[in-house]
């Protein structure tokens, strides 16, 4: 499932509200196709500015959150430094799956919690899945958070979100010319109040 953020929904709203006008527009009329031609160019450069921006917001937002999830699955709260000089410790004698097996045994049978937790946390980044598994089994706090971590990061691995995202670019309504500088002009023309274009149509424009 897509990641939901408030910036996406600004998206979802830019993207409505553009093809509600193209849609009061074509329907009208009392229109002249020259002025529907300049009212739909300021539109869509409106919307197109919208989504970029929100693009980028949501994109922060998205990072922020995965920080957080990333803290939540593999920090150690009560002791970071302690964490900190474990995982340097366990990076230089732990390089084969069997090792870290052996030393997460020996945590377990010491009671040392900071050792395990780093050995779980360096298994992870190194691919050794059955470590991770048998650590996650002693700790269902830390499953469930790399499960969520897990699933925040296929949040986005939908064609429907690929194709479909409100976060991509606006469709440019028929009829509009795909030359941002006329484009920018039919706007200027409208008659509406100056929109500041999304510098990345002119790059799609090429």
């Amino acid at each position: 499932m897509a990641h939901q953020t408030a910036a996406r929904v600004r998206a979802e709203q830019a993207q409505a509200a553009l093809r509600m006008r193209v849609a009061a527009l074509d329907s009208d009329p009392r229109l002249d196709d020259k002025y529907r031609q300049r009212v739909k160019a300021h539109a869509y450069l409106k919307a197109d500015a919208l989504v970029a921006e929100a693009r980028t917001a949501h994109q922060a937002e998205v990072a922020a959150e995965r920080r957080s999830l990333e803290q939540r699955t593999f920090g150690f709260g009560d002791d970071p430094d302690s964490l900190r000089a474990a995982l340097e410790g366990a990076s230089a004698r732990i390089t084969t799956p069997s090792q870290a097996t052996a030393a997460l045994a020996r945590a377990r049978r010491t009671g040392d919690a900071v050792a395990a937790h780093a050995i779980f946390v360096l298994s992870h980044e190194r691919g050794f899945g059955d470590v991770v598994q048998q650590y996650t089994q002693d700790h269902p706090s830390t499953a469930s958070a790399l499960q969520d971590l897990a699933d925040f990061d296929h949040g986005n691995d939908t064609p429907e979100e690929s194709l479909f995202s409100p976060l991509r670019p606006p469709m440019r309504p028929v009829g509009l010319p795909s030359d941002p500088g006329r484009l920018a002009q039919l706007a200027a023309e409208s008659g509406e109040p100056p929109v500041v274009p999304n510098p990345d149509v002119v790059l799609r424009a090429r």
